[in-house]
């Protein structure tokens, strides 16, 4: 899964995040409840979700380039 910043309203919205064998052995979709809220820690998200994507197309959720983080931290860290 990626990491995203948000940006936009606050929300709660539920994301599907898999699948797993109900009791029954059935298919059963697997939901991960998510707080958005502008300015929080990023979170991680299938990139692969439509809604997801959607909000990437709306520039709602931007990727975090976690690489790019970690040199800064080491670089404040140095100095």
């Amino acid at each position: 899964m990626a990491r995203y910043i948000y940006h936009g309203p606050v929300q709660h919205i539920s994301i599907a995040v898999g699948q797993k064998k109900g009791p029954d052995g059935e298919l059963q979709s697997e939901f991960k409840d998510v707080a958005l809220i502008p300015g929080a820690d990023p979170l991680e998200l299938p990139a692969d979700n439509d809604v997801v994507k959607g909000m990437i197309d709306r520039r709602q959720l931007l990727e975090v380039d976690d690489a790019a983080a970690k040199s800064t931290t080491k670089s404040a860290k140095k100095g």
